[in-house]
């Protein structure tokens, strides 16, 4: 196994190392503060009902662009 460039292998890298777990902590407490707000908010109110799926979409929007099919020929590597 290679050396760490800490010193250390494995799973001590984190113990050694206080800085990392200064970086790596407030993100892990971010996420699971907002799984637990989201899960919150499902048992007050329930799924979202957000369909969008259930709208056309306007062609004739100016931001409008069709999607490019895969067996599309515009290939110049021929």
């Amino acid at each position: 196994m290679q050396n760490s460039p800490f010193g250390a292998e494995g799973h001590a890298l984190f113990t050694l190392h206080p800085a990392i777990m200064l970086v790596l902590v407030p993100f892990v407490i971010m996420f699971v503060w907002a799984s637990y707000k989201e899960y919150q908010r499902w048992r007050r109110f329930g799924p979202s009902k957000n369909k969008r799926g259930a709208y056309d979409i306007d062609e004739t929007a100016p931001s409008y662009e069709p999607p490019v099919n895969d067996d599309d020929t515009n290939d110049e590597t021929k």
